[in-house]
């Protein structure tokens, strides 16, 4: 979602990465991304967007900002707010991720001192996102799905997710798109969905715009990220518009994958790229 970029061998590459992932907030991403459709498909009036995770709440960001050139949205893992354990799911997360900023701080503090022939920047960029990743890679699939792929597969998984990943940028992505994720129950807001970049407010937006024909939903039974009975939720405020549904979806505009975790289209991907 972001324009190229390049710096050169004497430049500070954690010092830049903190800058340049300023704003990664779902209006940059949904402004840029109608960017780069714009640029890539030059006389398209309208889209059918598919987004997974954070890449649904983007398709949502989209359409709610531009309703009239989303025509069919396909959602997978999207609810309208998280539960009690996705919040405290977050929560641990964000302080994984903290933890590990604040002990970068001491580590520069150590200058050139090596430790087992590592640099303290090197020790610090081989560990900072392994406990996130970790976590993430657990809550992401269900026990079965992990239990037969086996240890050292998901071992590699993370050492992967680690490798292309950026530590700024998955710290600037949990602050600056899921911060109101984390706000309990027990809060009472003036509405529902009163953060303005929040799916059950987009949501509402875009039935306002009536601007899309068609959303689709797919979860899996024991998603804790996006639990289903909060995908159902997103699925009936979008079904209050005038948007159709597929004649193949015998349930309304949702499908529900038994004994699959959050990451449908990994545990399920024959199933999933039929629905799509």
């Amino acid at each position: 979602m972001h324009p190229s970029y390049s710096m050169d061998e004497s430049q500070d590459v954690n010092t830049n990465y903190s800058e340049y992932y300023n704003n990664v907030t779902l209006a940059y991403q949904a402004t840029n991304l109608n960017q780069i459709l714009m640029e890539a498909f030059p006389g398209h009036n309208f889209f059918d967007l598919a987004g997974f995770s954070l890449g649904g709440r983007i398709g949502l960001a989209l359409a709610s900002t531009y309703p009239s050139k989303i025509r069919k949205l396909h959602l997978t893992g999207v609810c309208a707010e998280r539960d009690e354990y996705g919040k405290l799911l977050l929560v641990s997360w964000k302080e994984k991720l903290k933890a590990y900023s604040e002990f970068k701080t001491e580590m520069d503090t150590l200058g050139n001192t090596r430790l087992n022939g590592d640099s303290p920047q090197q020790v610090w960029e081989k560990f900072a996102l392994r406990p996130y990743m970790w976590s993430a890679v657990i809550n992401s699939y269900s026990p079965s799905f992990l239990i037969s792929c086996g240890s050292e597969q998901v071992k590699m998984w993370v050492d992967r997710a680690c490798e292309s990943n950026n530590f700024y940028g998955i710290l600037s992505l949990m602050d600056q798109t899921h911060a109101n994720d984390i706000i309990p129950s027990s809060i009472k807001r003036e509405e529902e969905g009163s953060s303005f970049w929040q799916p059950i407010a987009m949501a509402k937006r875009i039935c306002s715009y009536n601007g899309i024909h068609m959303a689709r939903f797919n979860v899996g039974s024991l998603d804790v990220m996006a639990p289903e009975k909060e995908v159902r939720r997103l699925c009936e405020i979008l079904s209050t518009s005038k948007l159709e549904c597929t004649q193949e979806c015998d349930e309304g505009c949702i499908v529900v994958y038994e004994g699959c975790g959050h990451a449908v289209p990994m545990e399920r991907a024959s199933q999933w790229r039929k629905d799509l």
